[in-house]
C-alpha cells in the first residue's frame, strides 16, 4: 500500500486510519476560524459523498472519512492507485472557495442547580 501521508498547500494533513479511514488534519490550534475551515470541507463533503463513503466525521481541527475500498475500486479506474485518487478529489473541494449556506440556532436549555 502506497504511504498516503502527504502535506496540500493548505496546510492540511493526509493520514491513513487502518484500511479504512484517512483523517484530514488542518492543524494544532484551537481557533473559530479553523473549525470554521473544518465545518465547511465538512458540509462540502457530506454534499457530494460518493457511496463507497460510510461516515464523515468533523471534529474541532480534523475530519475523519470512512470508505469501503471494495466499492471505491470499483467505482474509479484502475490506472491508479484508488485511494490516491480520492485524496486528490478532496484536494479539489478544498480549493473550491465556494460557499456552503449553513444555518445556526441558539437553543436555550433550562437548567435547574
Amino acid at each position: 500500500m502506497q504511504n498516503i501521508d502527504q502535506i496540500n498547500p493548505h496546510g492540511i494533513t493526509f493520514s491513513s486510519l487502518g484500511d479504512e479511514a484517512i483523517i484530514l488534519n488542518f492543524g494544532d490550534s484551537i481557533d473559530e476560524s479553523l473549525n470554521g475551515t473544518v465545518l465547511r470541507v465538512f458540509y462540502k463533503l457530506k454534499k457530494i459523498a460518493p457511496l463507497f463513503i460510510k461516515d464523515i466525521i468533523p471534529t474541532y481541527n480534523s475530519i475523519i472519512i470512512f470508505y469501503d475500498l471494495l466499492i471505491m475500486e470499483n467505482t474509479k479506474p484502475f490506472n491508479k492507485f484508488s485511494l490516491q485518487l480520492f485524496i486528490e478529489d478532496i484536494k479539489n473541494i478544498i480549493k473550491d472557495d465556494t460557499e456552503i449556506i449553513t444555518f445556526s440556532r441558539k437553543i436555550k436549555i433550562p437548567v435547574c442547580y
